[in-house]
């Protein structure tokens, strides 16, 4: 199986990405992240989890997007779904046909009452981390297109702990003002600063820039005219 994930350029570190937050509060800058009982940079880092989670699940993101290839096996019907796999994005196409989607429920009342069981895949279920066609992939399918590729939107990385101060959050690097805000908002609501608030609305400023300039860059939808009848005008 191949998974292609675009890699985006790196952020800072995660301790530089406290230090800084700590700094501009007027706070003493951590040396280490491992082992730290420092409260202010544990709130610190709790909070750029945070807001990196947030930022993932808010939208569904261009730069979220991951190919992924099932390697086919004839008379297989079902195959794991990437670990970090989330949702579709593109459903798979073949020959130029999409192959469709149907939930687990409506999958399985198709199969059950189908009297066809191999051939050339039709629909697909993604549930549980498993990927199932219908039919099932013959021998003369697999030879024609033995990889099945489609295109799926990541889970949220896990949570960075502080064992790593060389780790990065793994966002494009164009998020980190928006997150140097979360944690500057969550480092001041826990120091009781009266402009947290504001933090909290300059986050939310850096997010809607980033979300725009996401919807820029996708392809125009394709708007199909209706057939007039000329005729019908003279």
């Amino acid at each position: 199986m191949t998974n292609v994930t675009p890699t985006p350029a790196i952020m800072p570190s995660i301790l530089s990405m406290v230090k800084r937050v700590k700094r501009e509060c007027g706070q003493p800058e951590p040396t280490t992240l491992v082992g730290t009982t420092d409260k202010q940079a544990l709130i610190v880092l709790d909070a750029l989890n945070d807001a990196t989670n947030d930022i993932f699940t808010r939208k569904r993101w261009e730069w979220n997007e991951s190919l992924y290839g099932l390697n086919l096996v004839a008379g297989s019907s079902q195959y794991n779904l990437p670990a970090d796999f989330m949702r579709m994005a593109k459903d798979p196409k073949v020959g130029g046909l999409t192959v469709k989607v149907l939930d687990e429920t409506d999958f399985h009342i198709l199969i059950d009452n189908s009297a066809i069981s191999y051939g050339s895949p039709v629909y697909y279920s993604a549930h549980g981390y498993i990927f199932e066609l219908w039919p099932t992939p013959n021998q003369e399918f697999v030879d024609q297109y033995p990889i099945l590729q489609f295109t799926y939107y990541r889970m949220p990385p896990k949570r960075l702990d502080g064992s790593d101060d060389s780790a990065n959050i793994n966002l494009p690097p164009q998020f980190e003002p928006a997150l140097i805000r979360y944690g500057r908002m969550a480092l001041k609501n826990y120091l009781e600063y009266p402009d947290a608030g504001d933090e909290r609305d300059w986050y939310e400023w850096h997010l809607g820039v980033q979300m725009r300039a996401d919807r820029s860059i996708r392809p125009m939808p394709t708007v199909k005219l209706p057939r007039v009848n000329r005729k019908s005008w003279s």
